[in-house]
């Protein structure tokens, strides 16, 4: 990020490869917000003369609407340098998958996990403790988001008396 600082103070040292790289390398802390950080230190017009900026904005994008299958096809037309590149994606779409279902379709599941043999699949199935229904092996159970649901106690630290004197305003 001071990298991307730098460029916004002094243009002349922008070099877009590096730019592209830091995206990327940002990309792999979804869903936490280093990314939109990254974006919003960057000139919009510098980002469009460069494809591999363009490409890491197109990822983004994929990513942030849950377009899986085209991230997937988008990154076997490019090259990415990041070490654990897609481990780290694909743990992204792994969180975002346990939050949003509790049932899934296995080719569903397949093709937002991208290029994933049989083994991995299956050995990351079982990491994450999801399990294959035993009624229709064709769906993948996540999870029962009801037993997350936690119930909170709010106590009120505000006394009327201190909201006497505002109400009669009102």
């Amino acid at each position: 990020m001071a990298l991307l600082k730098m460029y916004q103070f002094d243009p002349s040292y922008f070099q877009a490869d590096k730019v592209a790289d830091i995206l990327l390398l940002a990309l792999t802390n979804l869903p936490k917000s280093d990314f939109l950080l990254c974006k919003y230190l960057l000139d919009t017009q510098k980002c469009q003369e460069n494809s591999r900026i363009v490409e890491a904005l197109q990822f983004a994008e994929l990513l942030e609407s849950c377009r899986f299958q085209d991230f997937w096809e988008l990154l076997e037309r490019t090259t990415v340098k990041i070490p654990g590149f897609e481990d780290r994606i694909r743990e992204f779409i792994c969180q975002t998958i346990n939050r949003t279902y509790q049932t899934i379709n296995q080719q569903e599941l397949q093709s937002a996990l991208g290029r994933l043999n049989n083994n991995d699949f299956e050995a990351l199935i079982k990491t994450r403790g999801w399990k294959v229904l035993a009624d229709d092996p064709n769906y993948i159970w996540i999870a029962n988001h009801e037993e997350n649901i936690k119930s909170r106690n709010i106590v009120e630290k505000i006394k009327f008396e201190h909201v006497a004197p505002v109400m009669n305003i009102i």
